[in-house]
């Protein structure tokens, strides 16, 4: 599973959890802000990350980015999230605390600092 659809999964599952539709991601270990927008409501999205080129929407149950053929799975429950990236067939989890939201999946934990 690639680090930049990482990143989308986390932005699309802080903005359902927080509620906050103002929100950026900022990679810490990058230390650059990832440029990601679009809609998230409590059971689907319509995002994009413009500078890797995806497109990803539908229900969390089956996210899609038909032009990189993506499908992804996302259930999220109260803090926290977990699913699978079907292409790569990689199960991820992650979690939402104090200001941050972090992922593991391909045995890596990735952390994003929520911005307003």
């Amino acid at each position: 599973m690639k680090r930049s659809l990482k990143a989308c999964v986390a932005y699309i599952a802080a903005r359902a959890i927080t509620g906050d539709s103002k929100i950026s991601i900022y990679d810490c270990a990058q230390d650059k802000r990832i440029l990601v927008n679009g809609t998230v409501s409590d059971t689907e999205a319509d995002i994009k990350h413009t500078k890797k080129g995806f497109h990803i929407t539908g229900q969390f149950e089956k996210l899609q980015d038909k032009d990189n053929d993506i499908d992804i799975s996302l259930t999220i429950e109260k803090n926290k999230f977990s699913g699978r990236d079907n292409k790569s067939k990689t199960k991820f989890k992650g979690k939402y605390r104090d200001g941050q939201i972090s992922i593991v999946a391909d045995d890596a934990y990735l952390s994003y600092r929520i911005e307003s």
